[in-house]
């Protein structure tokens, strides 16, 4: 049987100590932790090494190795008390007990450079031991915490966008991704894929090496106490010296402020909002190898930001080789030009002015099948056209158009051909590539037939029920045509310049209070445009009769356009697709001097003002 909470030391005076329990000095009610139970699937290691030996401790350093560089790490440290329980009393604060009071971890990481663009980099973290405090006042029988196992597996691909030589700082992309292969739920990692995208800055200024890391980091929600993990925004910014210059040893220093804070709200609960302050130094061991060692505290109060952490570990990289001096290399034909450089060591160039650097006798330099002594042009080689291919000139064959296909293969002389990729080799222009009727510049996909209403493009049926996608009011749900490819039956169908509505809106008179036997119309239209989020943009018009004065008109049907705008919010429709116009009595539909033309007068229209192709439809 679980039971409540409790802290033994003040049990003997309940009428003057309001007891509460804190997760990092965030108040919460003592018996939060048995009431939201401690499901500890995030993990409470917050050094994460950067991924090549470059980078600033934990910053991660914007350039990337030069291809198929690469390079290995193993990390070992210890933190103290990354995550506590604090007591609030009477105003005063006090550690009470430790969900992980120690933590002995490592890392592996590894990196390789690609195409001097690319870096894919890889971690695994490791928890070789960890404990917890005496939790007994807060549960008769706490649970224990696992010793050690396997933390998250972090894939970061980082792609450089911008480099230092030419840009001033080096610009980077890393997309990282965090699969849960954890062992166990004891704050060694998630239960589902993290992403983490960040945006590096570095820059290298004499001895000095500063990089900053911008992320955030989407994640799933946890509880534990009054602790929420939720998405977060994260920052590192490193700092890095190199002492070589001024000791005469490869020595380099470096310091980084790395934190995050909840994406949502930031900076407004205290206990998500760690930072953390480390030192550490790096020594150059050997040319491949090398062995750093570090410190650091936690400086703001945050679920993971330890009392202390000391932590060491080595490198190893592989080095660029170094060119070797080449031995002295003779000239057996006496050109000029070594035998390590000439094509042909045994034939002297003929010093021609044409090709001469590669060491060989050029008898036909342009390589048209003429010889020199017979080529009019021995550097410019002949066109073989079949115009004047026996002087060994280059000669152009007339192309009347002007659209690069000479006019002995063009089947269009005086019109130039288009160039849009659709035959452009007869020389004929092509207007309507797929010949559906709609010309190529109005044709969103000129080489495949497609109505005009669908701007030119195919139509599809994602349902498969006949009815296309652009008229189906589901169309992720078959259903039969003349239920506009529903199941239901529809007030609203689709056509190419508005929502049209089977019923009218109805309104108290004289109000813009929307009368609930138009509900169902509404929820209509709404349930169509959220199916159909390529309908980027709706203006809903309120139209009056005559009626009345024209500027009360005017004013009263833009208070029923808003009116309905804000229904459809409220059934899930963006409101930045809604635009509300109100029209009065200017575009009357029917004549005003009867009562049945009036009441036609009288209605809501929903008008198509942008579409965008590339927007996928809402799912069912």
């Amino acid at each position: 049987m679980s039971h409540q909470p409790r802290f033994r030391p003040f049990r003997q005076r309940p009428d003057m100590i309001r007891l509460a329990a804190l997760l990092l000095t965030f108040a919460i009610p003592a018996g939060a932790l048995a009431q939201h139970g401690e499901p500890r699937a995030f993990s409470v290691e917050r050094l994460r090494p950067a991924m090549d030996g470059d980078g600033v401790i934990d910053a991660e350093w914007a350039a990337v190795p030069k291809h198929l560089d690469w390079a290995v790490a193993f990390w070992l440290g210890y933190a103290n008390d990354p995550l506590v329980l604090t007591s609030e009393i009477n105003g005063q604060t006090e550690r009470v007990a430790s969900l992980v009071e120690h933590r002995v971890s490592a890392s592996l990481v590894g990196s390789m450079g690609l195409y001097g663009w690319v870096q894919l980099g890889v971690e695994l973290p490791l928890a070789l031991y960890q404990g917890r405090g005496d939790l007994s006042d807060f549960n008769d029988n706490p649970a224990s915490l696992t010793a050690a196992g396997i933390g998250d597996l972090r894939l970061s691909p980082k792609v450089q966008v911008l480099r230092a030589s030419e840009h001033f700082v080096d610009v980077a992309v890393l997309l990282s991704l965090t699969l849960p292969t954890a062992s166990s739920r004891a704050y060694l990692g998630e239960r589902t894929l993290q992403f983490l995208p960040e945006a590096a800055v570095s820059k290298e200024i004499g001895d000095i090496r500063l990089a900053a890391n911008l992320g955030y980091r989407a994640r799933r929600r946890s509880q534990t106490a009054n602790l929420v993990v939720d998405d977060e925004l994260t920052y590192r910014f490193g700092a890095a010296y190199d002492l070589e210059s001024r000791l005469g040893k490869p020595l380099e220093v470096a310091m980084t402020l790395s934190g995050s804070t909840g994406a949502k709200v930031p900076f407004e609960r205290m206990n998500r909002n760690p930072a953390e302050l480390l030192l550490a130094g790096k020594y150059k061991v050997l040319p491949t190898l090398t062995a750093f060692l570090g410190t650091g505290f936690g400086v703001v109060a945050g679920y993971a930001a330890p009392d202390f952490r000391i932590f060491a570990g080595v490198s190893f990289a592989v080095l660029e080789e170094k060119p070797q001096v080449p031995a002295p290399i003779g000239d057996s034909d006496g050109d000029g030009l070594t035998d390590d450089v000439d094509k042909c060591p045994m034939e002297a160039e003929d010093k021609d002015q044409f090709s001469d650097e590669d060491g060989c006798p050029d008898l036909d330099n342009d390589q048209d099948g003429i010889a020199d002594i017979d080529d009019n042009c021995p550097i410019e080689g002949e066109t073989r056209n079949g115009y004047e291919d026996e002087d060994g000139c280059p000669e152009q064959i007339p192309d009347t158009d002007n659209d690069g296909l000479a006019d002995t293969v063009d089947k269009c002389v005086d019109v130039p051909e288009d160039r849009d990729g659709f035959e452009d080799m007869d020389g004929c222009p092509d207007p309507d590539n797929d010949a559906d009727g709609l010309i190529d510049t109005m044709d969103t996909c000129p080489n495949a037939s497609g109505p005009t209403e669908n701007a030119g493009c195919p139509d599809s049926d994602r349902d498969g029920d006949g009815v296309v996608d652009r008229n189906d009011n589901c169309p992720d749900v078959p259903g039969p045509a003349e239920n506009s490819g529903c199941q239901a039956k529809q007030l609203v169908k689709i056509s190419n310049e508005r929502i049209e509505i089977m019923d009218k809106v109805y309104f108290d008179t004289g109000k813009d209070t929307i009368q609930e036997v138009s509900f169902q119309l509404l929820d209509n239209v709404a349930q169509v445009l959220n199916a159909h989020l390529e309908i980027a943009g709706i203006r809903i018009e309120g139209h009056s009769d005559s009626q009345g004065a024209a500027e009360f008109n005017k004013h009263l049907s833009q208070l029923r356009a808003e009116a309905v705008r804000v229904y459809l919010i409220g059934k899930g429709v963006d409101g930045k697709r809604l635009v509300a116009e109100g029209i009065g009595e200017e575009r009357p539909i029917e004549s005003n001097r009867s009562s049945r033309g009036r009441a036609a007068n009288r209605r809501v229209e929903f008008h198509i003002v942008r579409a965008d192709a590339d927007a996928k439809p809402a799912q069912e």
